[in-house]
């Protein structure tokens, strides 16, 4: 029972913890422009400083990923020496493979880089050519925490064991606004109907013609 009730809170815990970095990514972008508006501040008097904001945040998450990169390079060298099992199931249908733990997060760092540089050329192409300043001061708070909230830096930096919510393959969210709008599980009750017997019809149809044969009397 208590084992049940360990696995139990565990789920419950990485259910929450999945839940709070989805809101923390998706309000964020919200809260820095309410709090420029609040705060009165005119990013077209602040271009310069608004540059260096996106400099240094690419530059933190970029160096961050360097050192998860590192780390990973040390398990995939591990995993060749020791002949380690292909043990992460990816893909779906024909795609589907096994591959190792290394490789697995090697490639989810990949695909963690290029979205930190698409994302930066998006903010410069807007800044560039069409003068919009508040993209770039975005990308310089959104690339570092995409970084600082993604399964491989809890894994490789904070060094959290692989299980639970970080445990491979990572879960992809879709639609990261399901799970905020999603409602509860309405409860199931079950209605009980009882049905007439062809008994019960038969002496209720007799019970009925009774009176009848005694009028005709």
């Amino acid at each position: 029972d208590e084992d049940v009730r360990w696995t139990r809170s565990d789920r419950h815990t990485d259910v929450g913890s999945r839940r709070n970095t989805m809101q923390l990514r998706l309000f964020a972008a919200p809260a820095i422009m309410m709090g420029l508006r609040a705060l009165k501040i005119d990013l077209k008097e602040h271009v310069v400083a608004t540059w260096i904001a996106l400099v240094v945040g690419v530059a933190a998450s970029l160096a961050t990923c360097l050192t998860i990169h590192l780390r990973v390079t040390r398990l995939r060298r591990e995993e060749a020496a020791n002949n380690a099992a292909k043990s992460v199931k990816v893909g779906k249908g024909d795609a589907e493979e096994q591959i190792t733990p290394g490789e697995h997060d090697a490639r989810s760092l990949r695909k963690l880089v290029m979205g930190v540089f698409s994302g930066c050329a998006f903010a410069v192409a807007l800044g560039h050519f069409f003068k919009v300043q508040q993209p770039i001061l975005l990308q310089a708070f959104m690339q570092p925490i995409s970084v600082l909230t993604h399964p491989l830096f809890k894994l490789y930096v904070q060094g959290k064991p692989s299980e639970g919510d970080l445990s491979r393959p990572f879960k992809e969210d879709a639609n990261p606004f399901e799970s905020l709008t999603k409602p509860a599980e309405p409860e199931t009750t079950t209605t009980t109907t009882t049905t007439p017997t062809v008994e019960q019809d038969k002496g209720e149809g007799s019970e009925s013609k009774a009176p009848e044969e005694k009028k005709d009397d």
